[in-house]
């Protein structure tokens, strides 16, 4: 008699998340046909599984429904909205000494004077007096000492530094800086080596002419580099360091000019203002309609601004809206446009003949390889499931003008990102399409720069402007993201063990006898967030799509203590519904030309080559010459 193998835990455990699975859709099924309180059931149930039952669930979940998303039809319907509401909130529980600090911690004495004196002017304006009545000589002298003791506290630490110590510190910054130098020696050795090597190849077939042309070119670059520092450093980035050694921790984000531009922020640029977006996405036939929409409504104006974009990715072209930049093009660099463009699509055509073959079929299936393996490599703990109450009433509370829509879901995903695993996803995601398409495509990254493919091929400057010149710039431009990524860590790991020994000493030694608001972590409202939550129907078809996001201040273009758009957290919400086969996607525009058509769409290469046309016989407006002198 033959007996049973015993199956091994694992083996059970991929059953019965299997099963579980399985269940999901029909225990949804029943819910729809269920009384609505009986929708949360299933979410019940499910968290009686263990968690990490639950997050891997989650994530099976979503990425099915991810994947019947891709391949369906459907309309999209987005909307945008921006708050510091955090910020406010945070502002309006600052304490006095926080309101009081200065924006620059280096002009703490100045800003604290002057704040003193302006209340002193209000005082004796009020009064009837002269700021100089013998009434306030005592006032005046006392803030003009408190500003003298400030200076003098500010500069005793530093005064106070022994030759010896300030020779040590210098000596130890001198080591670092030299072995930066030598690094950047060697590696500028290797790069001038390898230039040399294609230089002799290059000189045998070299005219006396182009030699000459050559070296007037490395002279002029010469001349360029004697006055351009080796790397780069941000003014603010160095006041900020500054500032830090100067009086460590100042809280310069809680001051009296900070609520009030974070009020002007909310009442004149942030409540106002709404983005929207809408189309159709047919997967079926490849094309992609976009209409991205502005709007902003205050008491004395109101704008609606609407754009029109169309995709079509079997002719390998992209449509916009033609009136949209009749103007712009009119009134600087085309005077004679008149009425060409009116109720016509510019057409920019990707597929335009310098692409390799098959080029964008594989982008295609490189993008869909990139988001497979970033899917993949994420961790289950990412995802779990929540239910409705969890998702209205814990924070960060989705915004009052979205919570109508966000009931119409029989099942809810949430998924969180950390800075670091969302900057790893990029860098996958980057990573994989390069080296799908590089390697497919080699000569890609071989392409002569616009100067020498004209010189040698004798084409003009609009070929500057072809898919493969644009996507080889892309290509390499990732090829530098790469380097840079592994050169900074590498940078990183040299510099800041030096950094940090040293920092926690020179703060507590130089720190000055000075009150002042010192940082709490606990009240940063600058705090990362990446989360992405999905309602799901009965068929487990993704029904909206709400994520909230917001960057740290190190993330931000505009880095710095006053930078409001770091404080501000973006909610998006993304609503889906059955695409129509009868209603014109673009409604609005005229008809005839709601869809492009060979007749109602200009290409924008050939304009450009009539209008380069025009400005050889010398037409045109001197923006225009400026312009096609700098394509040459």
């Amino acid at each position: 008699m033959k007996t049973l193998s015993k199956k091994p835990y694992f083996y059970k455990k991929k059953n019965k998340l299997a099963a579980l699975s399985l269940a999901i859709p029909l225990a949804l099924s029943a819910c729809q046909v269920a009384p609505s309180s009986n929708q949360n059931v299933i979410a019940s149930k499910i968290s009686q599984l263990p968690v990490e039952q639950q997050s891997q669930m989650a994530k099976d979940t979503l990425f099915e429904a991810l994947k019947k998303k891709s391949r369906s039809d459907y309309a999209y319907q987005v909307n945008v909205l921006g708050s510091n509401e955090q910020r406010r909130e945070r502002l309006s529980n600052a304490t006095p000494q926080q309101l009081a600090m200065s924006d620059n911690p280096i002009n703490h004495c100045e800003h604290v004077h002057d704040e003193a004196y302006v209340d002193l002017l209000q005082r004796a304006e009020q009064s009837g007096l002269e700021i100089y009545n013998a009434k306030y000589s005592a006032e005046r002298q006392s803030i003009k000492q408190a500003y003298q003791q400030c200076v003098a506290a500010l500069e005793a630490p530093y005064s106070q530094e022994s030759y010896e110590q300030w020779l040590q510190k210098a000596l130890e910054q001198a080591n670092i800086d030299l072995a930066k130098a030598e690094a950047g020696i060697k590696e500028e050795a290797i790069e001038e080596q390898d230039s040399l090597n294609e230089q002799e190849l290059t000189d045998d077939f070299q005219s006396p002419d182009e030699a000459i042309e050559e070296q007037d070119s490395l002279n002029e670059q010469e001349l360029t580099d004697d006055f351009q520092s080796p790397d780069t450093v941000s003014l603010d980035t160095v006041f900020e360091d500054i500032a830090e050694s100067v009086l460590p921790g100042y809280d310069a984000s809680h001051t009296k000019l900070d609520a009030r531009k974070a009020k002007l922020l909310n009442a004149y640029l942030l409540n106002p203002t709404n983005l929207t977006a809408s189309g159709v996405y047919r997967a079926s036939n490849g094309k992609v309609s976009i209409m991205p929409t502005i709007a902003y409504q205050s008491r004395n104006l109101q704008l609606l601004n609407s754009h029109f974009i169309y995709m079509d990715a079997r002719q390998g072209a992209v449509y916009v809206w033609a009136d949209t930049f009749a103007y712009l093009l009119s009134s600087s660099i085309d005077p004679n446009l008149g009425l060409t463009f009116k109720n016509k699509w510019i057409k920019i055509n990707i597929n335009d003949g310098s692409l390799p073959k098959n080029f964008l079929p594989d982008l295609l299936k490189a993008h869909l390889l990139a988001k497979d393996k970033m899917h993949v490599s994420t961790s289950a703990d990412q995802y779990r499931f929540i239910s409705t109450s969890d998702l209205q009433n814990n924070s960060p509370k989705p915004d009052t003008k979205h919570q109508p829509y966000l009931k119409d879901a029989s099942l809810m995903i949430e998924r969180k990102l950390t800075k670091q695993q969302y900057e790893k996803e990029i860098q996958l995601y980057l990573t994989t399409v390069y080296d799908q398409m590089t390697q497919k495509y080699p000569q890609l990254l071989e392409v002569k720069n616009s100067n020498e493919e004209q010189s040698s091929t004798g084409e003009n400057s609009t070929q500057t402007l072809s898919s493969k010149y644009i996507f080889t710039q892309i290509f390499k431009a990732i090829e530098k993201l790469k380097q840079d990524s592994s050169s900074s860590k590498l940078e990183d790991s040299i510099t800041t063990k030096t950094v940090e020994s040293n920092h926690g000493e020179a703060a507590n030694d130089n720190k000055p006898n000075i009150e002042y608001a010192v940082k709490d972590a606990k009240l940063a409202e600058h705090e990362w967030l990446w989360r992405n939550v999905y309602g799901l129907d009965s068929q487990q078809r993704i029904v909206w799509q709400l994520g909230q996001h917001q960057l740290d201040s190190n993330a931000s273009a505009l880095h710095g203590s006053n930078d409001l758009l770091t404080r501000v957290r973006l909610e998006v919400l993304t609503r889906y519904t059955k695409a129509s086969a009868t209603i014109p996607i673009f409604e609005v525009l005229p008809t005839g030309a709601s869809m492009p058509s060979k007749s109602n769409s200009v290409d924008i290469k050939n304009y450009f080559e009539n209008l380069k046309l025009s400005y050889d016989k010398g037409e045109g407006s001197e923006q225009g010459k400026v312009l096609f002198e700098t394509l040459k």
